[in-house]
């Protein structure tokens, strides 16, 4: 194991001790006080001590670096977590048996499992048909700059005119081959475009009804 690895494996153990121990202070504090009472106290206390490790440490002017974004999220976060999630977790735990529900309020991370996963196909969902979008706007872009360079390489190589926009497998690339290397070079990529584009629109009918509508 390296180094950080330890670092790593230690805070780990740490937060497993610190987060085991405070349900039973939490309990024993709920006997004689109510959870929305317990949570501005515990809330307090947090404030206070952040306040003074800032202070001595010298980032309260990290706070005007956050942003509007930043300050929504984790305000949202905090009511959530830190007041809703807290106050019904209070509720249950000044009822109830310990044993039973920590267990049970500490299976959290299975819903943001769940949520990210669902999160995260529907991104790459998203993401690929973005793509396919682009890369059908690209093609066409470039089928239309490839007729033009197919058309003008072809008058410049006295071939005659072929049709504009196509790139039609050997008999095109004969008349590329034909060109002087320089504008090969210059005007290639177009035409591999127009290729492109018609492999995608042969692949997915769909896409080619869209593209001409």
């Amino acid at each position: 194991m390296t180094y950080n690895d330890i670092i790593t494996f230690s805070l780990l153990i740490i937060t497993m001790l610190l987060w085991g121990i405070t349900p039973l202070l939490e309990k024993i504090g709920l006997r004689d006080v109510e959870p929305l009472t317990g949570i501005l106290i515990r809330s307090f206390a947090i404030t206070v001590v952040l306040l003074i490790i800032y202070i001595f440490t010298g980032k309260l002017n990290e706070l005007t670096k956050v942003s509007a974004k930043s300050f929504f999220l984790f305000s949202m976060s905090g009511i959530l977590a830190g007041l809703l999630g807290m106050w019904t977790y209070f509720y249950v735990l000044k009822a109830g048996f310990t044993s039973k529900i920590v267990p049970i309020a500490a299976a959290y991370p299975l819903i943001t499992a769940i949520l990210g996963r669902s999160a995260d196909h529907r991104l790459r969902g998203l993401q690929r048909d973005a793509e396919d979008r682009d890369g059908i706007v690209l093609d066409g872009c470039a089928a239309g700059l490839g007729g033009g360079a197919l058309d003008a390489g072809a008058e410049h190589d006295g071939l005659g005119k072929r049709g504009r926009g196509r790139f039609d497998g050997a008999a095109d690339a004969a008349v590329l081959d034909q060109r002087p290397a320089g504008f090969v070079d210059d005007h290639d990529a177009a035409a591999a475009g127009v290729h492109r584009l018609h492999r995608r629109l042969d692949h997915d009918p769909q896409q080619r009804g869209d593209v001409v509508g």
